[in-house]
């Protein structure tokens, strides 16, 4: 039941900055591209649970190619905010750092958990 409401969600957020992107001309990239991360939200709640990590590191390259378009980057945690390149340069690059390792990170796990972990164990339990 969660996962019809989690990919309803995810359709219908994305459909919506879609239609924002078409609307508003002035922030239309910005609309876009949270569009985008949605989509490959909903997208990988299709797959199954080995690519989940593999999905979770795709969405996480969506913040930094933000940033690096727009010139802001969403922080991380509870109390971070956005972080500007124009008023605070060292923040907006030590977060960007942050959200690419940990694109980096899932995604060679997912990697990993999806591609070779199956393989090296069958490999390593023959009966040689």
């Amino acid at each position: 039941m969660a996962s019809y409401f989690v990919r309803s969600l995810a359709l219908i957020i994305a459909l919506f900055l879609f239609f924002l992107a078409v609307q508003e001309q002035k922030s239309s990239f910005e609309f876009f591209i949270g569009g985008c991360f949605f989509l490959a939200l909903f997208i990988s709640a299709f797959f199954a649970k080995k690519y989940l990590e593999l999905c979770m590191g795709v969405i996480f390259l969506f913040p930094p190619w933000i940033g690096y378009i727009s010139g802001t980057v969403f922080g991380f945690g509870r109390n971070a905010s956005a972080q500007m390149l124009a008023q605070n340069p060292i923040g907006f690059w030590v977060t960007m750092v942050l959200w690419g390792l940990a694109a980096i990170s899932c995604v060679s796990y997912g990697m990993y958990k999806a591609f070779y972990k199956n393989t090296l164990t069958h490999h390593s339990s023959g009966t040689g």
